[in-house]
């Protein structure tokens, strides 16, 4: 998308291929791929109840508790 915008870069004969690689990939898309993997990873090796009581946590902060005080 980056090249298609302003154009590609130019392309030097003695530039290594990791450096050119970093130079021309679009940081904000690879930044997003890397947090969604690590949400992912987070996702599995959490245990299960955490899971659980970490979705009753979130819907008391957001909806307030709904029982009789």
């Amino acid at each position: 998308m980056t090249e298609m915008v302003y154009g590609s870069s130019p392309i030097r004969v003695t530039e290594p291929i990791l450096s050119r690689w970093w130079r021309t990939i679009d940081k904000w898309s690879l930044t997003a791929v890397l947090v969604l993997f690590g949400v992912g990873l987070g996702l599995i090796y959490l245990p299960a109840g955490l899971i659980g009581s970490g979705a009753v946590i979130m819907a008391v902060a957001l909806f307030g508790p709904r029982g009789k005080v």
